[in-house]
């Protein structure tokens, strides 16, 4: 028996974030970031995969060097920019079949799990901004906040 549960195939959630990066020594500077946490259903393979799209306020930091009597810091410029993130796997979970549980329920725990503010951190923590050579650079991108948009959450039929 069909039951529309049975019929999910794409959840999300939209959230907002803070975060800081470093602009000079001892000098960080927060700021904003939006996007959206989605699933799919791979029926196939039978997993769910969580993805994050995001996309953040423009940032950016003017070359700076600074010196002391036991340290130097180089900061290289980092050019206007916005940290974004594109259909980044964020998570995956198996689910077992057949499906004589509550399989919304499940989805929605699965999301929970995937958007957690430890793994959003290391996403950040990796992450690397473009110098104005083209060059990587790390920015020491901190999580401040991240709350997820209360009542955007949802999920659909598939077409």
């Amino acid at each position: 028996m069909s039951t529309h549960n049975d019929r999910i195939s794409r959840c999300r959630t939209a959230f907002q974030l803070w975060f800081t990066y470093r602009v000079l020594h001892k000098k960080r500077k927060l700021a904003a970031a939006t996007g959206e946490f989605t699933c799919r259903i791979n029926p196939h393979s039978q997993t769910i995969e969580y993805r994050m799209d995001m996309q953040s306020d423009i940032i950016s930091r003017p070359y700076s060097e600074s010196f002391s009597i036991l340290f130097s810091n180089l900061y290289e410029e980092i050019p206007p920019q916005r940290v974004t993130f594109t259909e980044h796997p964020v998570f995956r979970l198996r689910y077992p079949v057949p499906i004589v549980y509550d399989w919304e329920a499940f989805i929605l725990d699965g999301m929970k799990q995937a958007v957690q503010q430890k793994k959003l951190q290391a996403l950040l923590r990796d992450y690397r901004l473009k110098g104005v050579n083209g060059q990587q650079i790390d920015g020491e991108l901190r999580l401040v906040d991240f709350a997820l948009k209360p009542d955007e959450g949802s999920l659909q039929d598939g077409q």
